[in-house]
């Protein structure tokens, strides 16, 4: 049990359910997405037209149309409109404060000097598929999970599958509710404090890992993570059928039928690599306490149209949500490196070696040793995020979650073992 709130910390952890609402829930479902699609692109124009108006003025003079303004021209809408009566008044609040959070990044990037940041556009049918219950209380709830499923404001009961119990002690903030297809999901996201874990580091179960395409990941003890490639697996299929959806014409019940089966398969890759990404992930977690990876910048990347697809196909940045998370919860440490010429150097004497990227093998003329380019690459990142290690441990009171143990950092050719205490807190 804790004892006080200093040996705590608060996350926040989103649970995804699956429902099997009703026919007729299912149509109010598909009812409301429809009115937050409309009042979403009402609020885009109506910020469109306010920028346009606003940029001309001095700054001085200058007004900000924020999603509480918005908010405030509901009640007179709903006068007009019978939709927005219909949903709940939380869910239509969500939508312009999704709104003003579009605008106000992209007034941001815009104020940076970086025009090819896109404006926010208006949404079709097929491109909103979510709206979402607020909770900021608990006097007043406008969603629960219970014995009897999944209660909505203005829906309901709906039947839900719980594969995962929500702690007790959380607090419910959001529930967002989306379409995937044919399918509906429940996202229930909630706010947690748990104990602050004092498990010793212990830096000799670390790993430094280079993420590729060939091979998904390539660790610095020689392991590999094999790149399953679920989209070249289907590529015939999908070609297939999109071919057969350009033969219907737009809009048409066969066009419907047809567009359903393309995203069918888009989602069972995306399910294939979703589950392979958290099996791994916690493959890795369950085995080394210190994680190293390289800080890629991975939209940077992406831009090159060459590696685009296989670069979005492998899902890095997913890779290492998972990861930072996971090794949280566990009290373990997930380490960012810099990137520039981890493959250049040698790992094993240090020496640069210039070598273009058809050279897949590391052959250092210095110290003669043969490594495969990728763990070449690994053991470097793995150096580098050891000496981070023991640099945080030198400038600091030591790392969270060793304040009250010992933390052995290997360097190379040595071992230093730096032993932390901590003077125990009052109350």
């Amino acid at each position: 049990m804790v004892k006080n709130m200093s040996e705590t910390k608060t996350l926040y952890r989103t649970y995804k359910y699956r429902l099997y609402p009703t026919n007729k829930q299912e149509a109010i479902f598909n009812e409301w997405l429809e009115t937050c699609r409309r009042l979403y692109n009402h609020f885009v124009r109506q910020r469109y037209d306010h920028w346009e108006t606003q940029k001309q003025l001095p700054k001085e003079e200058r007004t900000y149309l924020s999603s509480i303004d918005m908010c405030k021209h509901l009640p007179e809408m709903k006068k007009v409109n019978q939709y927005l009566k219909r949903a709940y008044a939380a869910v239509l609040q969500d939508v312009a404060r999704r709104v003003d959070k579009t605008f106000r990044n992209f007034t941001r990037e815009i104020s940076k000097g970086n025009p090819s940041y896109g404006k926010p556009k208006f949404k079709k049918r097929t491109r909103y598929n979510t709206f979402t219950y607020t909770q900021p209380g608990v006097k007043r709830q406008k969603f629960r999970i219970d014995d009897k499923g999944l209660y909505l404001g203005k829906i309901g009961q709906i039947k839900i599958i719980i594969d995962r119990e929500i702690p007790q002690e959380a607090v419910l903030k959001t529930c967002t509710i989306k379409r995937d297809v044919n399918h509906w999901y429940a996202y229930i996201s909630v706010k947690q404090s748990v104990p602050i874990s004092h498990q010793q580091i212990d830096s000799s179960k670390s790993v430094g890992i280079d993420l590729g395409l060939k091979t998904y990941g390539m660790l610095s003890n020689g392991d590999e993570i094999e790149n399953p490639k679920w989209m070249e697996v289907v590529e015939k299929k999908l070609a297939r059928e999109h071919r057969n959806l350009s033969r219907k014409k737009i809009g048409s019940n066969n066009w419907n039928k047809q567009l359903i089966k393309v995203l069918k398969i888009y989602r069972k890759i995306r399910f294939q690599r979703r589950d392979f990404l958290h099996k791994e992930t916690s493959k890795l977690v369950s085995k080394y306490d210190v994680i190293v990876l390289e800080d890629l910048r991975i939209k940077n990347l992406i831009k090159n149209s060459s590696v685009a697809k296989n670069i979005s196909g492998v899902s890095w940045g997913i890779f290492q949500n998972l990861l930072s998370y996971k090794l949280e919860e566990n009290g373990k440490k997930l380490i960012f490196v810099n990137s520039q010429n981890t493959s250049q150097l040698c790992s094993n004497c240090g020496e640069l070696v210039k070598k273009s990227l058809k050279v897949r093998t590391h052959k250092c003329p210095f110290c003669k040793i043969t490594l495969d380019w990728d763990l070449n690459a690994a053991k470097n990142i793995l150096q580098r995020g050891l000496d981070k290690l023991q640099s945080s441990i030198d400038n600091t009171a030591g790392l969270a979650g060793s304040a009250c143990g010992e933390v052995s950092v290997e360097t190379q050719g040595s071992k230093k073992l730096v032993k932390k205490t901590s003077k125990p807190k009052p109350g």
